[in-house]
């Protein structure tokens, strides 16, 4: 399974409260959203900050989001 059908399925374990998935998710996302963070802020500190209340975002929304509308 490619990383995006895995995330996908990673957000409809979110959505019913698994940890466990939260934290696969990270494992899976994190790099690729940190680089984009930094090279966005240009700080460090900024760019964890921005990881942290997207990350945050994505828990609370986990349970609102549809595959059928889009990755």
């Amino acid at each position: 399974m490619d990383g995006l059908h895995r995330a996908e399925g990673l957000l409809g374990a979110c959505a019913a409260g698994d940890r466990a998935a939260f934290r696969e998710l990270y494992t899976l996302t994190a790099p690729r959203l940190t680089a984009i963070a930094l090279r966005l802020t240009r700080r460090q500190d900024l760019a964890a900050d921005a990881l942290q209340d997207a990350y945050l975002k994505i828990w609370r929304a986990a349970p609102r989001f549809d595959p059928e509308r889009g990755s």
